[in-house]
């Protein structure tokens, strides 16, 4: 290989590595000042108890996304091999295990869930209507659903496309500053809250999939 072509290469590299790390920084700024920005709004508009309600069942989906126990990381190296000509690593087996790995965990958390809601519910719906509490259950469980898909955001860092990820991630931000602004300013509802954060959770794995 040319020196020319080797120093072209290193340039590139470099600059992908530094729209990758912009990208990061942008991505995890926003997100951190959008909750921030956001939280006053919504404990005003819905009240501390229903929103904590919400948020209790949204902290348990959270823990339980570490059922799969760092595929993602997993994912990410093995795929870096494979860009690196490792005859060991293939991609397809790399992604198809990944994915039927993500789905086993998806079921052990909704499993896992169910249960918790259940003996929950009780207690919830204290502070909001039990239709209410219905769908705030529903919302976690859209989100644990889509833990079977979370791989994809790993698969596009692992095929070098970091920065598309990253952008995936500012895009959720975006909607979640705008459905959250809707929902308490015309609905006014804490289900419309959580429909609002669940969409904006699931908009980076819906975009790392298309």
């Amino acid at each position: 290989m040319a020196p020319s072509q080797i120093n072209e290469q290193t340039t590139q590299s470099g600059r992908s590595t530094g729209k990758g790390i912009s990208f990061s920084a942008f991505a995890g700024i926003s997100s951190l000042l959008a909750g921030i920005l956001l939280l006053p709004l919504v404990i005003s508009v819905i009240g501390p108890a229903p929103y904590g309600t919400w948020l209790f069942l949204l902290a348990v989906a959270s823990f339980l996304w570490y059922l799969d126990l760092g595929v993602g990381t997993a994912v990410v190296h093995f795929l870096s091999r494979a860009r690196s000509g490792d005859a060991g690593s293939s991609p397809d087996r790399i992604v198809s295990t990944a994915l039927a790995w993500a789905a086993g965990a998806m079921l052990a958390a909704v499993a896992i869930f169910l249960p918790i809601a259940l003996a929950y519910s009780a207690e919830g719906t204290e502070y909001v209507v039990p239709a209410d509490f219905e769908t705030l259950v529903l919302c976690a469980l859209a989100l644990l659903i889509s833990m079977a898909a979370r791989p994809m955001g790993s698969i596009l860092c692992g095929a070098g496309y970091l920065h598309v990820e990253r952008t995936t991630q500012v895009v959720g931000t975006a909607v979640r500053v705008l459905g959250t602004l809707l929902a308490c300013l015309v609905w006014k509802s804490v289900t419309a809250v959580a429909i609002a954060e669940t969409v904006a959770l699931l908009t980076p794995t819906f975009l790392a999939w298309i």
